[in-house]
């Protein structure tokens, strides 16, 4: 019985809902747009500068790609760009003349047409906690922003914004903070939308306000294992009280923000990372404002891989000053890349700097203040706001290959693992076979009973992450053709299923040049035949045991010409007897009667021409029937 097509649907949508998004192949960020029109290009696993982007970008930018790192769309919260570098549909958003510490790009959960883009307050003032709606399905596949400055909080906020996986892989957590309180907010998105209502979590020291403000710059950023959550303000002038730099905890199944250990900051705190192993935080300072003009700008690392509060806090070790006064003298935003090492913002500068081990503690991590030449173009503080992924190029790229994927029935195949980048275990979904899944890396003797079309699910992994690969119909069951009946009539076995291909077999083996609808067997035997339809399925008929008492003899004067012919032919039958009778008949395989006629008083030799042209091509037979005796021979029309 052929499956229903729902019954497809329904299984590949419940082995779906245990495969969390975050196992999708990760190359969202693997595109940058930022500063004064900068960008780099991380899809050939060595970075590549790109000078064609449109977004001057003083501060937080974001940029997101599809999942095989093709840019979608970019913001500095001002405006959105689409893929051509053109402002989008409705792309106008908040003014805050880029000047956003962050601002997020994140995809809806479960959607593939849909992203929000998170704006923030600038520096605590009345703009609010705002999302806007991208849809990439519109204006063929540049997209449009189809609702926009939807309120979030009304309260004071800062600049910073974060986001992380919630740990069902699913769900995301938008997470930002209070001006002029200890409160972070942890808001969870879902297939159904932002909840209005966010976790409110009081953790840490309250944000003094600052002149100006100023403190309320800086950024969130969470680890890549979505464990803890960094926090800092920018501060201002001398001014002690008004800085912020803090590490907590983060539980992603809640969204509650605990444990805070305040860290020792060097004034001005405004860039943000984790190491990719989760072990390091790197932190850069932005004095730009009300500092002394001898001051010095500073990036520096904390180690957290002894998980004692007193023993992080007393790691400091700074990595690289500048003179505040001097070229590009002011550090912005940190960032890991997707090649797993951290990208830092110089503002003013024609480079990135590079930290190229960032899991090693202290100079180890080997930072290069000129380690990105951005070709040209200038950095400012901002770099690519998303959530955190490291190393694509190690990912597992899944992919498959199989013996067959269009077969018929009842018949097994197998399954090949060509998935890239060293993936250490599998597994595999076959809905609709007899055994529905394999943790083998290549299954063999997957069988199919049932006719239809079937998905494959593979997901690889490595170390690293995890990569899913959904093949909808990847495999086509064809209908078998139902089992023929062969008959016997008179010297010939005739099979009166029609088929595309017709293959005769003696005792189970094949007889040569025997592919007609009708075979004449010229020995004793077992004799059945094996169809073949347009799909190439194959079906047996019964067998027929022909003796030798059954094989033919041929009647002495007795013929048929031309035979075959096209439907004319000339029937001659010798005979001594005189003023016979006989009737002649002809008919077709299944004994219909198709001509008659009687003849009267032939005298020693029986001559006729019959015409059966009206008749279609095939099989028919003649009988002459006389008084004593009857006559049959085969006539083929073709």
């Amino acid at each position: 019985m052929k499956p229903n097509a729902a019954t497809f649907g329904f299984l590949i949508s419940v082995f779906c809902l245990f495969i969390p998004e975050l196992l999708s192949a990760q190359r969202y960020g693997n595109i940058w747009y930022f500063g004064d029109e900068a960008g780099i290009d991380f899809n050939s696993c060595n970075p590549v500068a790109l000078t064609n982007g449109q977004n001057p970008g003083f501060e937080g930018t974001a940029t997101i790609c599809d999942s095989t790192g093709q840019l979608l769309f970019y913001t500095n919260s001002d405006n959105v760009w689409n893929k051509q570098h053109l402002i989008m549909s409705n792309g106008n958003l908040v003014s805050a003349s880029g000047s956003l510490s962050q601002v997020i790009i994140i995809r809806k959960p479960l959607s593939d047409s849909l992203y929000y883009i998170v704006t923030t307050e600038l520096q605590a003032s009345s703009l609010s906690l705002q999302y806007h709606i991208v849809d990439i399905s519109l204006n063929g596949g540049l997209g449009g922003v189809i609702s926009k400055n939807n309120v979030l909080n009304t309260g004071t906020i800062t600049e910073q914004i974060g986001a992380t996986r919630h740990s069902n892989g699913i769900d995301i957590w938008l997470i930002t903070h209070e001006y002029g309180t200890n409160h972070f907010l942890s808001y969870l998105v879902t297939s159904a939308g932002i909840s209005p209502v966010p976790v409110v979590s009081p953790c840490g020291s309250i944000l003094i306000p600052a002149p100006s403000n100023m403190n309320a710059r800086g950024e969130i950023k969470i680890s890549p294992d979505g464990l803890k959550i960094a926090f800092n303000g920018n501060g201002t002038g001398n001014s002690d009280s008004s800085n912020v730099l803090q590490l907590s905890d983060f539980d992603n199944s809640s969204g509650l923000i605990f444990h805070p250990v305040s860290l020792p900051y060097l004034r001005g705190e405004f860039g943000l990372s984790f190491s990719p192993d989760n072990s390091k935080l790197y932190c850069s300072t932005w004095k730009a404002f009300n500092f002394t003009t001898n001051d010095t700008n500073f990036l520096y690392q904390f180690d957290l891989s002894s998980g004692i509060d007193s023993i992080i806090a007393n790691s400091r070790q700074v990595i690289h000053s500048m003179p505040l006064s001097g070229p590009g003298g002011t550090f912005g935003s940190i960032k890991i890349g997707p090649d797993e090492r951290v990208y830092v913002a110089i503002n003013n500068s024609g480079y990135v700097g590079v930290i190229n081990n960032p899991n090693l503690p202290g100079l180890l991590c080997n930072y290069n203040h000129n380690g990105f030449y951005l070709q040209g173009k200038t950095c400012k503080f901002g770099l690519n706001n998303y959530i955190e992924y490291t190393n694509y190029c190690t990912l597992p790229v899944a992919s498959i290959a199989s013996s067959d994927t269009s077969f018929c029935e009842k018949k097994c195949i197998d399954f090949f693992d060509l998935s890239l980048n060293n993936p250490t275990s599998w597994q595999w979904y076959f809905p609709g076979a007899d055994s529905l899944s394999s943790t083998l890396q290549n299954p063999t003797g997957i069988c199919y009973s049932n006719y239809g079309s079937y998905a494959v699910v593979l997901i690889a992994c490595n170390a690293s992450s995890c990569d899913t690969l959904t093949l909808s119909n990847f495999i086509t069951i064809n209908q078998s053709p139902s089992s023929p009946t062969i008959l016997q009539s008179n010297d010939t076995l005739i099979c009166t299923a029609p088929s595309s291909g017709y293959q005769w077999y003696m005792d189970t083996t094949l007889i040569i040049g025997a592919t007609q609808s009708y075979y004449v067997p010229t020995q004793p035997g077992l004799y059945y035949v094996i169809i073949t339809d347009t799909n190439q399925c194959n079906a047996a008929s019964n067998s027929i045991v022909i003796t030798g008492s059954e094989m033919p003899d041929n009647e002495k004067g007795f013929s048929i010409a031309p035979n075959p012919n096209p439907g004319s032919f000339k029937v001659e039958l010798n005979f001594n007897s005189k003023n016979k009778n006989l009737k002649a008949q002809v008919t077709n395989v299944l004994g219909e009667i198709i001509y008659e006629k009687d003849f009267q008083k032939v005298n020693g030799k029986f001559s006729q021409r019959i015409n059966l042209s009206a008749q279609p091509k095939g099989i028919y037979f003649l009988k002459l029937m006389s008084d004593e005796k009857v006559f049959t021979q085969k006539i083929i029309l073709r």
